[in-house]
């Protein structure tokens, strides 16, 4: 299943890449009391882009969301939760990716390390804040 993204030609990869460099996040789920997990989400109001995305690369599973405000449009969610899956979507999508390089090279980095059991450390921590203190402001590469 996870060696489906490793077929898909170059340019769906980069077309992948430009989506979750514009409507992806690189990050983390904390769950209290144990190690925070690797994430990536995707999201949006597209049903059909989310539905595509998630049917080519055969990872992650899609929710949907909506605002209890009027007008509010549904949102369209793709979470890739499982650690080999964020690991293997990146892998492959980093040759193209430009605005949040920096965030996937530090998440790459995390779960390699994760791989090789190493055990939690003062690195792993200070990736995980790097790339949190990455979300928050916003930064890419610069």
């Amino acid at each position: 299943m996870k060696e489906t993204i490793t077929k898909l030609p170059e340019w769906q990869k980069g077309w992948l890449a430009g989506i979750l460099d514009g409507e992806g996040c690189i990050g983390f789920l904390r769950v209290k009391g144990n190690r925070p997990y690797a994430r990536i989400k995707i999201s949006m109001t597209c049903e059909l882009t989310i539905k595509t995305i998630n049917q080519i690369t055969k990872l992650g599973h899609v929710t949907t969301w909506q605002e209890k405000r009027e007008n509010s449009k549904l949102r369209w969610d793709l979470f890739i939760t499982d650690q080999q899956s964020v690991y293997v979507f990146l892998k492959n999508v980093l040759p193209y990716i430009l605005t949040k390089r920096k965030h996937a090279t530090l998440m790459l980095n995390y779960i390699e390390r994760r791989m090789l059991d190493m055990p939690l450390g003062k690195y792993d921590e200070q990736i995980v804040n790097n790339i949190s203190k990455l979300n928050r402001i916003g930064r890419n590469d610069d």
